[in-house]
């Protein structure tokens, strides 16, 4: 049985830096969160 893992939301600015890149754009952020979620 596959499982699916992922959060409630992806657009939470306490992450910018330590789950996104620093210096990444917001409008990138989607891409990177479903990269490393299911």
């Amino acid at each position: 049985m596959p499982v699916w893992v992922g959060t409630s939301g992806w657009q939470y600015g306490d992450w910018a830096g330590a789950f996104y890149p620093p210096r990444m754009p917001r409008r990138k952020w989607l891409l990177h969160y479903a990269a490393r979620f299911s």
